[in-house]
């Protein structure tokens, strides 16, 4: 008897399964048609679509030089049917081709308009494709005939040494590049600087990459240049250097008390040694008496000190002085 009960358990169960089966396969089915049917009306339906568009500049002269040009891909709004829309998903627009000699111009610039790329584009879409918004607006490009100089790269940024480190020397290379520019943007440009860098706490060399400021309607050969920055432990020193006098009428003899004054500098290690006191320029101006800027004593400048040193400063900024007749 227990027997026959499992077995009737056990096929009813199936049986239960089967049915479940059997309406979830329903359910899935209707799911399915009514999916298929709610996608053909929303395809029918009219929707936007923003999408990537190649612009080519062709039938450039192989005299010519490009020097500054818009981005090779601009975007573009459109609203259509949704399966036309689907076309473009799987089906690219092809590239719009601006021709050189149609838009170039004498001042050296090529400039595309708004209602020019909308023409262009719509000669790739399909008739009933309507175009909302194109970015950039106008497409703009500089040229010349291979007009160029060669001008020094500047370093811009800021280079900070750890704490008691010092920075040796800042090399660019290379440091000077090939412009090509309009004869008038060639006539001002006597320099090109790198975009903005920052380095900190640097203990010991570091080089990096660094494209050089971008200047509309230029274009730098290369444009990308290496920044070398080295460090040396910061020693203080100081030396003796010889007063100089400046401006002095051939009738007069200038003589100073003390001869000499201490230069105070701030180096690398390794840059102590390869420093003198012929490095340095102290001097006192005779102008400075005759302006009545000294009554007892003089005052003095540091008019030149060596690439390797920083912070120089005087021990003492004025020194007695006495005048003799020749």
């Amino acid at each position: 008897m227990k027997g026959s009960t499992k077995v009737a358990n056990k096929i009813f169960r199936n049986f239960f399964l089967w049915i479940r089966s059997k309406e979830f396969l329903v359910f899935l089915f209707f799911l399915i048609v009514s999916g298929f049917f709610w996608g053909m009306l929303a395809i029918k339906e009219p929707a936007e679509m923003e999408m990537d568009v190649i612009v080519r500049l062709v039938g450039k002269p192989k005299s010519v030089v490009v020097t500054d040009i818009w981005s090779d891909t601009m975007k573009v709004t459109v609203r259509d049917k949704g399966y036309n829309l689907i076309g473009y998903y799987f089906d690219k627009v092809n590239p719009i081709d601006i021709r050189f000699l149609s838009y170039a111009k004498e001042e050296g610039k090529i400039v595309v308009s708004n209602s020019e790329l909308t023409k262009l584009l719509k000669k790739n879409l399909k008739r009933s494709t309507e175009i909302l918004v194109v970015k950039p607006e106008k497409l703009e490009a500089y040229y010349n005939y291979g007009d160029a100089k060669t001008v020094k790269v500047v370093f811009n940024g800021e280079i900070k040494e750890a704490d008691r480190y010092f920075i040796t020397n800042t090399k660019i290379t290379p440091d000077s590049v090939k412009v090509y520019a309009t004869k008038a943007q060639l006539g001002i440009i006597d320099s090109v600087m790198t975009q903005y860098l920052r380095i900190t706490d640097i203990s010991k060399s570091e080089t990096r990459k660094v494209y050089l400021k971008k200047i509309s309607g230029v274009s730098c050969v290369p444009n990308v240049v290496t920044v070398e920055v080295n460090a040396d432990v910061r020693r203080d020193a100081s030396t003796e250097v010889p007063i100089e006098a400046i401006n002095v009428p051939d009738s007069l003899t200038l003589h100073f008390s003390p001869k000499s004054v201490t230069v105070l500098y701030v180096t690398g290690a390794s840059n102590i040694e390869a420093i003198s006191s012929e490095d340095f320029k102290v001097v006192a101006d005779y102008k400075d008496i005759e302006r009545g800027m000294a009554s007892d004593k003089i005052p003095l400048k540091l008019n030149s000190y060596p690439a390797l040193v920083k912070r120089p400063r005087l021990a003492n900024d004025r020194v007695e002085y006495s005048i003799e007749k020749r």
